[in-house]
């Protein structure tokens, strides 16, 4: 296929009330904190019009083997808060701020994304707009480049020298709220969140994975029928 296979799959487009496993059999959970529910049709809905409390999605934390690595989400924005996390992921529990975060700004009009305390932060100027639905890829190389991509476009873009070591391992993964702190609730809906352990995704397979955005694209029956026994001689 023409696209890395994940480490993590989570897919919320399923009728659940308290949690989904990731597809990829890590043996992880996307557990749904307070009153945050899935459906086929919305994904999880974190419903937090109050950006200082409400509900939120816990990740088993993954390892990480390498600081190369990505991620990818899709998903609705509900409403158009300033400084409210999509995804945030913090390294110990007494990390002094979050290492890996999407959020947006402190006036909600761009797109924010740090990495490895400040090495790779990218803003851009695309202004969340409530009702939108966005595909966004962070693809992080180490000794390289890290790119921000809203919608199959690259919107930022850095560049940085050795800035740790690795594997590290992760305290909390969380989606909807700052893990460190535990505030700055989002409002959305998420259809799913993927990662990739020492892979960054190439601008060919973003675009992939864009074409594919409403596909459970990495599902053993939707491999088998687009590509066959090729899928399982991997």
């Amino acid at each position: 296929m023409s696209v890395t296979l994940p480490t993590h799959n989570y897919e919320f487009r399923v009728a659940e009330t308290t949690s989904v496993s990731d597809l990829m059999g890590s043996g992880g959970t996307a557990t749904y904190e307070g009153s945050a529910t899935s459906n086929t049709t919305d994904g999880v809905i974190v419903n937090n019009p109050n950006r200082n409390e409400g509900n939120y999605v816990n990740l088993t934390p993954p390892t990480i083997t390498d600081t190369t690595y990505s991620m990818e989400f899709y998903f609705t924005v509900v409403t158009d808060l300033g400084y409210h996390f999509f995804v945030d992921m913090i390294e110990t529990a007494s990390s002094s701020a979050s290492e890996w975060t999407l959020a947006t700004n402190n006036n909600g009009t761009q797109f924010w994304s740090k990495h490895f305390n400040d090495k790779f932060n990218m803003t851009n100027t695309t202004d969340p707009t409530a009702g939108t639905t966005y595909h966004a890829v962070i693809s992080i190389q180490k000794n390289g480049t890290g790119n921000l991509y809203i919608n199959n476009a690259v919107t930022s873009s850095v560049t940085s020298t050795e800035f740790t070591t690795s594997p590290l391992t992760v305290h909390a993964w969380e989606l909807g709220r700052r893990a460190k702190n535990n505030d700055f609730y989002g409002d959305f809906k998420m259809y799913y969140t993927r990662y990739w352990d020492n892979h960054a995704l190439t601008a060919t397979e973003v675009e992939t994975l864009y074409n594919n955005r409403t596909t459970n694209l990495f599902t053993f029956s939707y491999q088998r029928i687009h590509y066959g026994d090729v899928y399982l001689a991997q």
